[in-house]
């Protein structure tokens, strides 16, 4: 990919826990093997932009916060949170219809991956905006991230 002039890919790579991507039925890969992925493009100079999915239905604070020690723990040049959302026409969001537990946000505008639209069994509306915010501040505000992928890059160019 690098020798062809690729310089980035986007992965899914979702959560951090294996209960959450088995309960939202996700078919990531291990852990490990993903990790190997990341280190391969990283060593050919390929720049890797993670997706990290938070609120699905199996998530509770604790396994967020996993999550996010994850994303931190791959290191990646970039990273990307988002609240997981039930789009109308899909099984998922036919599913939440079909209990009034749910409580399916009527507005369809509103199904964009930043916000919750639907009553989670786990967390809150605004419980999940701290924890999405949280996961930016906690991704981007290290001294390992800038070292790594700012000021390095920086040096590099000026070579």
């Amino acid at each position: 990919m690098a020798s062809a002039g690729c310089i980035a890919v986007k992965l899914g790579i979702e959560s951090g826990n294996r209960d959450v991507l088995d309960g939202a039925q996700r078919a990531a890969i291990d852990f490990p093997y993903q990790e190997e992925i990341i280190a391969c493009l990283e060593r050919n100079g390929i720049d890797v932009l993670a997706f990290y999915v938070l609120g699905y239905f199996g998530d509770t604070e604790e396994s967020i916060l996993e999550t996010i020690d994850y994303a931190r723990h791959l290191n990646t040049y970039g990273a990307q949170f988002s609240i997981a959302t039930p789009y109308p026409g899909t099984p998922w969001y036919e599913e939440l219809r079909a209990d009034p537990r749910f409580q399916l946000e009527e507005n369809l505008e509103a199904y964009n991956q930043y916000r919750l639209v639907y009553n989670h069994p786990n967390l809150g509306y605004d419980q999940l905006e701290r924890l999405k915010s949280l996961a930016y501040q906690r991704y981007y505000l290290r001294w390992s991230y800038i070292m790594e992928h700012i000021w390095r890059r920086n040096l590099s160019k000026r070579s």
